[in-house]
């Protein structure tokens, strides 16, 4: 069965590439892509060995930068699959059941998910899979030396496989007992910190100054915030009671949805049992992963915290394809059967997991910026318009000229390096409010701050030169004060004009507004079952483009109003507000 090792990584290869994201997509897509590419400083944890692997993929001559990168996410899970096929193989000794295991785990909707596109998960993976294969491996001379080598590897790329770490040690610990000595000790100790020694990465490129030099971890100090995340702590371990609760909750319901709605747990108890009697320790191991990643996701308060449970269900998916393979050793079952159980999570999965024909981030970034005029400033709050502009912007180099600025990162002093960098005109015409609000940030990352008005009242006064001090070029925000606390207190005094999918900030009593074809604005809606937050980016068009019909009309612009809402009917024809209003105009021809 030698012939089916390599086929199967192959064939979800295949449909990995088939259902591959066309572009940059959602969340941090566009800040890595353009990282890799570019040699930057990604945010914390820094995933140096992404970057370094990303930009050797960048320079393969196929394909857009975009499409490489999202590559890299389908070859390495492919690769996790493979060690997934052999590692179930090895503990089962039946190449169907193993086949059918594998697939099911490369085609669960979470897996598949961070396969097609540009993210850190898929070499998390890989080495989650390579790892506990290792385990099975051991007692062969000088694996444990490979073994150190990957877990200090894997350290440089997510830190969610710190449970695979500690999983690793009990497991280690509980085989060789008093069998390790002290020389094995300080060789597994060397090895290890020969892998994770590529976070030197991130200080050696930090000197280098970067274009995105996220943390810029060039001290010590900053290294340790960066490889720490210290910036994302305050969402860990924070969450109580109800939150708890119903972090607790979604992870279940994930976890029970990804099992074929507990049809894959009772195979896994199953599975559980018999490689207990087997594979006692390795078993232990395993348990010792899904509980304290369980413990870790629920405990992290973020939206997209699906991918961090990609552990639990490998054990999930390992232990089902061990149960599964007791049931076919005592049914005969026809083999095309096993063929029909593979594609079973394809067919399920197909829409809700796959990227094909997914332009969402990219239509959505470009329609942004191209009515915006020639060296305008955008002020901006929203990750999933930022990240992608960064890619548009710096790999793509579309509408260069225009400065984007991401409010939420002015909170942070190694942001203000990348604003000199790239727009330094910004800076020198606003030094002293810079440096009056660099004062009190430098107390607040020391954990000094002790004036919370004071640091937000300097915040607020920068943000406000940045307006005042360029007066020659337009100002445009993504955000109004119905979503961003902020906003009320940014120029307050100018009128918020709906400008494409912006507010433009212009002085009073300036209301002349000139048009804008809404028709130009490209919205490619993939046939998929979309994610809150990929919904959430279409109902910006929706939104944006009654606020701009609202404002004509009051305008007594009503052929500019009337041609809005056709256009937002266009994008959304189940939108009720706008059929209401429009059926009113045209009334009231």
């Amino acid at each position: 069965m030698n012939w089916l090792k390599i086929l199967l990584p192959i064939l979800i290869l295949i449909v990995y590439c088939l259902t591959l994201s066309p572009t940059v997509g959602l969340i941090d897509s566009g800040e890595l892509i353009t990282g890799c590419y570019l040699l930057n400083i990604l945010h914390p944890t820094g995933y140096p060995l992404y970057t370094l692997l990303g930009n050797l993929f960048a320079r393969i001559p196929i394909g857009t930068v975009a499409q490489r990168i999202n590559f890299v996410s389908s070859f390495f899970c492919a690769v996790a699959c493979f060690f997934f096929f052999i590692l179930l193989l090895d503990l089962t000794g039946l190449p169907y059941a193993a086949m059918v295991g594998t697939g099911l785990f490369a085609f669960s909707s979470t897996v598949w998910s961070v396969a097609v596109g540009a993210e850190v998960y898929g070499l998390t993976l890989l080495f989650l899979t390579c790892i506990v294969y290792l385990w099975r491996k051991l007692a062969q001379n000088n694996i444990f030396l490979l073994l150190a080598f990957v877990l200090g590897l894997s350290f440089t790329n997510h830190m969610m496989i710190a449970s695979v770490f500690i999983g690793t040690i009990i497991f280690f610990a509980l085989t060789f007992r008093k069998e390790f000595f002290l020389r094995d000790t300080i060789l597994f100790i060397i090895f290890f910190l020969l892998g994770l020694s590529v976070y030197l990465y991130l200080p050696i490129r930090a000197k280098q100054i970067p274009l995105f030099n996220w943390g810029n971890p060039y001290n010590l100090e900053r290294f340790i915030w960066h490889i720490t995340g210290k910036q994302y702590r305050v969402w860990m371990f924070q969450a109580k009671g109800a939150e708890l609760l119903a972090n607790l909750k979604s992870g279940l319901k994930l976890i029970f949805r990804e099992s074929n709605w507990g049809g894959l747990i009772l195979f896994a108890i199953v599975g559980l049992v018999i490689s207990f009697k087997k594979n006692r320790y390795l078993v232990i191991g395993l348990l010792v992963i899904f509980f304290l990643t369980l413990f870790y996701a629920v405990n992290y308060s973020i939206p997209d915290i699906e991918s961090y449970y990609l552990p639990c269900l490998f054990v999930l998916f390992l232990l089902s394809g061990i149960g599964l393979s007791a049931l076919m050793k005592k049914l005969k079952i026809p083999q095309p059967v096993y063929l029909i159980l593979c594609l079973l999570p394809i067919l399920f999965n197909y829409r809700r997991a796959g990227m094909q024909g997914n332009f969402l981030a990219y239509d959505s970034a470009v329609n942004h910026l191209k009515v915006v005029p020639k060296d305008a400033i955008v002020i901006t709050n929203w990750w999933d318009f930022y990240s992608p502009a960064l890619y548009l912007q710096y790999v793509e180099k579309f509408r260069g000229d225009v400065c984007i600025i991401d409010k939420e990162l002015l909170r942070r002093s190694w942001y203000f390096q990348y604003l000199t960098k790239q727009y330094p005109w910004l800076i020198e015409n606003s030094t002293k409010e810079i440096n009056h609000f660099l004062e009190f940030l430098d107390q607040f990352e020391h954990g000094r701050l002790k004036d919370n008005l004071g640091i937000q009242n300097s915040f607020i006064n920068m943000i406000n030169s940045f307006i005042d001090h360029n007066p020659e070029r337009r100002v445009f925000l993504t955000f109004n004060e119905r979503t961003d606390f902020d906003a009320k207190s940014i120029k307050p005094e100018f009128n918020r004009i709906p400008y494409g999918l912006l507010y433009e900030l212009s002085p009073p009593p300036d209301t002349i507004i000139e048009d804008i074809d809404y028709s130009q604005f490209v919205v490619r809606r993939p046939n998929l079952i979309l994610d809150e937050r990929a919904k959430m980016v279409l109902q910006r068009y929706e939104i944006f483009g009654l606020e701009r019909a609202l404002f004509l009309q009051k305008l007594n612009r009503t052929a500019s109003a009337r041609k809005t809402l056709d256009w937002v009917l266009k994008i959304n024809p189940n939108s009720t507000t706008a059929k209401n209003w429009a059926r009113l105009l045209n009334t009231n021809r």
